[in-house]
């Protein structure tokens, strides 16, 4: 055949092929919507090799595909909780077809905590879900389906070793509430309680500190994550006040003492103490250190103590918002010298823009007193905003006639004023 009638061929099979191109839910007609599957080619995930999304699909080459096969494979995806979007395209070429899908991984994933599962290892509860849940890594989605599909077989974990409890799941927030970080799988219907608490390389633990987690733990449902963060607080408050601020625990672990449908479990909890360090320097940055420097407690050559830093940053923090600073924000952080034994404070403050005066309001007394009062005022509207002014004028006006407790508010507004409202009850 010649070179041109081969090319002239070419173009029509491509041209052939791009007009039977199918998108996730439209009909193909005749031929078009089918043919022998030879390749199947995954787009736009970074969560899931190819070879998995093919194995989760469904789908298998060597095999005749339709739509419906197809559609029924993105539904499988979609289902898997792992992604936001797929859709699919299916492509035929005389009697070979290629499925090519699209895909979106979802916006998050999150750390499983197993809270309460005192049988097995957090690997041995992964490998039981990846073996039965498609494109599981040890991580959820939010997707409802997904994290049904997770307590399910979990539960039929605990019934395959005679344990019965069912379990469900919440999601774990960070410290305020702010984020989402982690979903918790907890089982039910089964008492898992603490009776002792046991530490493990921890001789420089205090009486004191054992005794505070002992009363806070013992006698009280098991669940990993108050654990960890009960112990992390108790090591920190104990060992940051010995210099040794590197202290951490291990990960908790968890013997049972009696079973049955009441389980009463000892905790064991390693502890890494770490050097005691001294302080070396004291760094001051976005300020005159020689300015703040009188208001700076800590010596250098002390065994180092975060308290007293603590105590130090709310002293340059009242200074500084003290000069109209409203907003200010100071942030510590440690050098170390391992070397040395020592480690450097190192307290950054970024007082933020600077704040003036805008309306004063008065509610609850008379328009006579609220004029009196008004005038007693400092400060006026355009005035850098100093915050002790209002302390100074609730302590100087105070009158029981006018009101048992004075509710003061300042709300930022935009052009950085503080406008303040004083209510009296």
């Amino acid at each position: 055949m010649p070179r041109s009638q081969i090319s002239a061929l070419v173009t029509i099979l491509l041209a052939a092929a791009a007009a039977r191109v199918f998108s996730f839910g439209t009909e193909g007609t005749g031929s078009a919507g089918s043919g022998k599957l030879v390749e199947i080619r995954i787009l736009g995930t970074k969560e899931y090799t190819s070879e998995e999304v093919v194995r989760a699909s469904g789908l298998e080459k060597g095999k005749i595909v339709t739509h419906d096969d197809c559609r029924a494979a993105s539904r499988r995806l979609a289902r898997s909780g792992g992604f936001s979007h797929v859709s699919y395209t299916l492509s035929t070429l005389g009697p070979n077809a290629i499925v090519t899908f699209a895909l979106k991984d979802a916006e998050t994933f999150l750390a499983i905590r197993y809270e309460n599962f005192v049988w097995a290892s957090d690997a041995e509860l992964n490998a039981w879900l990846a073996a039965r849940i498609p494109l599981f890594h040890g991580r959820v989605t939010r997707s409802e389906e997904l994290l049904r599909s997770v307590e399910t077989s979990l539960t039929d974990w605990l019934a395959a070793r005679g344990v019965r409890g069912t379990v469900i799941s919440r999601p774990h927030a960070t410290a305020g509430g702010a984020k989402v970080d982690a979903q918790s799988f907890i089982v039910q219907g089964v008492a898992v309680k603490i009776r002792e608490v046991e530490w493990l390389d921890a001789p420089n633990m205090s009486p004191a500190g054992r005794a505070e987690v002992a009363s806070l733990l013992v006698g009280t449902d098991y669940e990993s994550t108050a654990v960890r963060e009960t112990a992390e607080l108790a090591v920190h408050k104990t060992y940051e006040a010995q210099g040794r601020v590197r202290a951490t625990i291990g990960a908790p672990r968890v013997r049972i003492a009696s079973g049955g449908d009441a389980l009463d479990v000892v905790l064991s909890i390693p502890v890494r103490e770490g050097p005691v360090y001294r302080l070396g320097d004291i760094e001051l940055k976005g300020v005159s250190a020689q300015e703040m420097q009188p208001l700076l407690h800590a010596k250098r050559g002390e065994v180092v103590n975060t308290s007293a830093l603590l105590d130090d940053m709310t002293n340059v923090r009242q200074a500084v918002s003290g000069q109209g600073f409203f907003a200010v924000q100071v942030t510590p952080g440690y050098r170390y010298h391992d070397e040395l034994g020592t480690l450097d404070y190192v307290i950054t403050v970024e007082p933020g823009p600077l704040y003036h005066m805008g309306t004063l309001t008065i509610e609850g007394v008379p328009e006579a007193s609220r004029a009196r009062l008004a005038e007693k005022w400092k400060l006026k509207p355009g005035d850098v905003y100093l915050p002790h002014v209002l302390d100074e004028f609730l302590r100087d006006t105070f009158e029981p006639s006018l009101g048992k407790r004075v509710l003061s508010r300042t709300d930022r507004a935009d052009g950085n004023i503080v406008n303040v409202t004083l209510h009296y009850e």
